[in-house]
C-alpha cells in the first residue's frame, strides 16, 4: 500500500437527539448499593480495582463489600437491575454526598457513545470530548523563560544532560543500596521541585525522515526489553543495564519524533506480548518529559520508570493477570504485590535513581489517597508517580485486554479529564492531553461516511486535521470504487488528496482491523 495525503476536516461531535439511551442510570452512593444493582461506572477507573472491566450486577456479599470498600459513588443502570431493587435505586439516587458529581440525568443528552463496540464501564460528557479538542488546538511546551541556548540546535546545553549520563548508571549497577533516603521509596514527603521548563527541544523532523533510524533503534529496545523479563522468568536476575539499554534508544527516538515513536508503538502494539505496555509507557513518559521541557536526564529517568513499572509482574501468574472475572481480596492484593516486588527485584539487581524508585513507587498512587501500596496523598506523591500514574492508566484504558476492549484515544482522553483533581493532578492532564491530541499518530478513527482511517501524522498548527490513510470501505469492507465518482479507482487512489470529517475517534484493532505498517 502506498501513502496518499488525505486531510481531515474540522470533526463532528455527534449528540444523541430526544431520550437518552443513559436515561437508565443513576448516580448512587456506594453504602447504597444492594444485591441485584447493575454497576455500570465506578467514581475511578476500572483498573484500579479488583473488578473486570465490562460492568457488574452485584449477586454477592464480597462484590458489595468489594464496591463499598474500592468507591464512594457508583453510576447503576436501571435497565440491567433486577426489578426489586428498583424503588431502592430511585431512593438511593436522591442521596448526594458532599462535593459529588451531578445526577446521571442532568446530565442528559450529554452523554456519547461511539458507535463502534467499545468498553461499556467508561462513560465521559461531551463537554470533556470539546475540552480535549480545544487543549490539543492550543497545544503549547511549557516553557521557562529560555536561557543562552546554542544557536545550531536550539537546545540549553548547560542543561543537558552530560554525555556520560548512562555509563555512570551502569556503573552503579555492581553497588547497593540499603537506606530508604536511597532506594526512593515514599517514605517521606515529596519534592516537586522539577525540572520542567528548562529545555526548549528543537522542533521534531519529519515523520518521513525520522523513521529510517527509529525503526532499527525501537526494534533494537524491544529485544533488549523481552530479553530482559524473560530472564527474570526463567528465574535469572533482572538485567538492569540492558533495560537502561533501551530506554536510551527509546528516549533518542522520542527527541528526534516523538510520532515516530508514536507510529512504531501501535505498529508493535498490536502483539500480544505482556511487554509491549511497558514500552508504550516509557516512549510516553519520555515524550511527556519532553513536553514538560525537562532535560534528557530526566527523560531517561521517565522512560526507565515506564519500562519498570510493572516489572514485579514477572513473578505472578499470567492467569492472573487475565482473569476475567472479580479477583478475590487474596488475589487482588497479591496483584497490588506487583509494586513491591518491582522495587525488591530492582534492588537485587544494582540501584538506580532515588526519582526512578520513587517513580516505580508510586504509579498506582492517587491524589486522595485511594492507591497503593501507600495510599499516599496528595503532596506525598513526586512528579514522576504523578506522571506515571497518568500514562499508566491512560495505556491501560488504550490497550484491549482479556476482560475488556480498549477506548479510543479521545474517549480516554475525556476519562481521565473527569478523573483529574481527585485521583490525578489536573494540570498534568490537562498538559498530557494537550500533549497527546484526540488523533495521535497510528490511532485510527471513523469517518463521517462510515470508513475506518489511520492517522499517519499531525501538522502542528492544526493538530485537529492529520494526514490520513483510509483503510475500508463505509461498511469496513475492502476499499471499492465509489460510484460516481470520476478518476483512479484503485484502492490507493480512491481518496487521494479529498478532505473528509472525522466523526470520532476508534479504539485500537476496531473490526479485528490491524493497522498496516505503512511506508511512510
Amino acid at each position: 500500500m502506498t501513502t496518499h495525503t488525505l486531510q481531515a476536516e474540522p470533526e463532528t461531535i455527534e449528540i444523541a437527539s430526544g431520550r437518552s439511551p443513559d436515561s437508565g442510570l443513576f448516580r448512587i452512593p456506594a453504602d447504597r448499593l444492594r444485591i441485584g444493582m447493575f454497576v455500570a461506572e465506578l467514581d475511578r477507573p476500572w483498573t484500579d480495582t479488583p473488578f473486570p472491566g465490562h460492568g457488574l450486577l452485584v449477586e454477592a456479599v464480597e462484590q458489595l463489600a468489594a464496591l463499598r470498600a474500592q468507591c464512594n459513588e457508583v453510576v447503576v443502570d436501571a435497565g440491567f437491575s433486577e426489578p426489586r431493587v428498583q424503588d431502592e435505586l430511585r431512593a438511593a439516587a436522591a442521596t448526594r454526598l458532599p462535593g459529588s458529581a451531578p445526577p446521571v440525568a442532568s446530565l442528559r443528552p450529554g452523554w456519547r457513545r461511539p458507535a463502534s463496540r467499545t468498553r461499556d464501564d467508561i462513560r465521559f460528557t461531551s463537554g470533556q470530548l470539546r475540552r480535549v479538542r480545544e487543549l490539543a488546538a492550543t497545544c503549547a511546551p511549557v516553557l521557562a523563560e529560555s536561557p543562552p541556548r546554542d544557536e545550531g540546535t536550539g537546545i540549553d546545553l548547560q542543561r543537558a544532560a552530560p554525555s556520560g549520563f548512562l555509563d555512570r548508571l551502569k556503573a552503579r549497577l555492581g553497588g547497593s543500596t540499603s537506606g530508604p533516603e536511597d532506594t526512593g521509596r515514599p517514605n517521606r514527603p515529596a519534592r516537586l521541585g522539577a525540572p520542567a521548563g528548562q529545555i526548549r527541544w528543537p522542533d521534531p523532523i519529519e515523520l518521513a525522515d525520522a523513521l529510517p533510524d527509529a525503526r532499527p533503534a525501537f526494534a533494537a529496545a524491544e529485544r533488549q526489553v523481552f530479553a530482559a523479563f524473560d530472564r527474570v522468568r526463567q528465574g535469572h536476575g533482572l538485567d538492569l543495564g540492558a533495560l537502561l539499554g533501551a530506554a536510551d534508544s527509546l528516549v533518542s527516538v522520542v527527541l528526534e519524533c516523538p510520532d515516530a515513536a508514536r507510529w512504531l508503538t501501535a505498529i508493535h502494539g498490536q502483539r500480544s506480548s505482556l511487554w509491549v505496555p511497558a514500552i508504550a509507557d516509557a516512549t510516553l513518559l519520555a515524550e511527556f518529559g519532553r513536553h514538560l521541557g525537562m532535560p534528557r536526564e530526566t527523560l531517561l529517568e521517565l522512560a526507565t520508570v515506564g519500562l519498570l513499572a510493572d516489572a514485579g509482574k514477572t513473578l505472578l501468574p499470567r492467569e492472573l493477570l487475565e482473569h476475567p472475572g472479580m479477583l478475590s481480596p487474596v488475589e487482588f492484593a497479591l496483584v497490588k504485590q506487583h509494586v513491591s516486588l518491582g522495587l525488591d527485584m530492582i534492588e537485587n539487581a544494582g540501584s538506580l535513581p532515588p526519582h526512578v524508585m520513587r517513580g516505580i513507587a508510586e504509579h498506582h498512587e492517587r491524589l486522595d489517597g485511594s492507591g497503593y501500596p501507600g495510599a499516599l496523598g496528595g503532596g506525598a506523591i513526586g512528579l514522576h508517580g504523578r506522571m506515571a500514574a497518568i500514562v499508566d492508566t491512560y495505556a491501560a484504558l488504550t490497550t484491549s485486554r482479556a476482560y475488556a476492549n480498549a477506548l479510543a484515544p479521545e474517549n480516554a482522553l475525556a476519562a481521565l479529564l473527569g478523573w483529574s483533581g481527585r485521583l490525578f493532578c489536573p494540570d498534568l492532564v490537562e498538559q498530557f492531553v494537550a500533549m497527546l491530541g484526540p488523533y495521535p499518530v497510528g490511532s485510527l478513527v471513523e469517518l463521517e461516511r462510515g470508513e475506518l482511517a489511520v492517522v499517519i501524522d499531525r501538522n502542528a498548527g492544526a493538530r485537529l486535521h492529520p494526514r490520513l490513510v483510509v483503510l475500508t470501505a463505509p461498511d469496513k469492507g475492502p476499499l471499492r470504487p465509489v460510484p460516481g465518482r470520476g478518476g483512479a479507482q484503485s484502492p490507493d487512489e480512491i481518496y487521494r488528496g479529498l478532505k473528509v470529517r472525522i466523526a470520532r475517534g476508534a479504539r485500537a484493532g476496531a473490526y479485528g482491523l490491524q493497522v498496516p505498517d505503512i511506508p511512510i
